[in-house]
């Protein structure tokens, strides 16, 4: 769905699964908007196609949770701009066609699934999003 907008936008594209990750039990369209939403928006963040996306998954066996970051090196956000992030309509972009409504529904998907996602950014130095999403075997 992304891979023309990714090779044209960056050439250091990595993805890293965790080998034999437990299933969650989610719906399997919503979580992809949300993996759509985070890697448009770190290409949005990419200043050339020298900057990189790193996507991966990992497992933390100890809360039974499985997780998914999306790292990039572009442009990062401040302390301010974080503190808003999620919230309906708030934009960085509306210069360039941003609605501000993307992480605002990637939100309140992770958090339907009973999952939390979390940013770390600073300014000229990337953003790594966070994803938690509990394991099939977790729900109740």
């Amino acid at each position: 769905m992304l891979e023309y907008k990714i090779y044209r936008t960056t050439n250091n594209f990595s993805v890293n699964y965790y080998p034999n990750l437990p299933k969650i039990m989610a719906s399997g369209h919503q979580i992809e908007q949300v993996v759509v939403n985070l890697i448009t928006n770190a290409l949005h963040a990419l200043l050339d196609p020298t900057y990189e996306i790193q996507v991966s998954t990992d497992l933390d066996k100890k809360s039974k949770y499985a997780l998914l970051f999306v790292k990039d090196n572009g442009v990062g956000m401040s302390e301010e701009v974080l503190n808003h992030l999620t919230e309906p309509f708030y934009t960085t972009r509306q210069n360039a066609g941003g609605t501000g409504l993307g992480l605002s529904i990637s939100y309140s998907i992770i958090e339907e699934h009973k999952g939390t996602i979390t940013f770390k950014s600073r300014p000229g130095k990337g953003t790594t999003v966070k994803v938690k999403l509990p394991l099939a075997d977790r729900q109740g």
